[in-house]
């Protein structure tokens, strides 16, 4: 699949350069892997939506550790649509992934396939967020 949209900060060549180096799957698991993410969003939406169309409250380490959790009961597929679902919630900015997010996605990970996914959220948190990422070494 495609990487996750950038934040608007990006520009459109800051796009285009990375899904030019970025790794990309063989095509026949880009479709099954853009009905995952897909299917996987709108059942994280529809888990954080109360029934009359308002927002459950949560709090971004709450989240971190819904992503750690599906992880460690390996699913792996909802704990990235979780995370996709973090970065795209633009109208609430305070679920915005941390590098705490990030760590918690890559202990998810326990499959070969997860690592190419692994490899594109860092890349792109490198290339949009460098801040998340930085050291801190000083």
């Amino acid at each position: 699949g495609f990487p996750p949209p950038p934040p608007p900060a990006a520009t459109a060549a800051d796009r285009e350069n990375y899904r030019a180096h970025a790794p990309s799957a063989p095509l026949e698991d880009q479709a099954t892997d853009a009905q995952a993410q897909a299917s996987g969003y709108r059942s994280v939406d529809e888990a954080v939506t109360m029934p009359d169309g308002r927002r459950v409250k949560f709090s971004v380490p709450t989240l971190n550790f819904a992503i750690k959790e599906l992880g460690e009961r390996g699913n792996f597929e909802r704990a990235h649509a979780l995370y996709l679902w973090m970065g795209m919630q633009k109208a609430s900015p305070k679920y915005a992934p941390n590098k705490y997010t990030l760590v918690s996605l890559f202990g998810a990970a326990s499959e070969r396939t997860h690592a190419r996914v692994i490899i594109k959220v860092w890349r792109a948190a490198l290339l949009f967020t460098p801040d998340m990422v930085g050291s801190e070494a000083g």
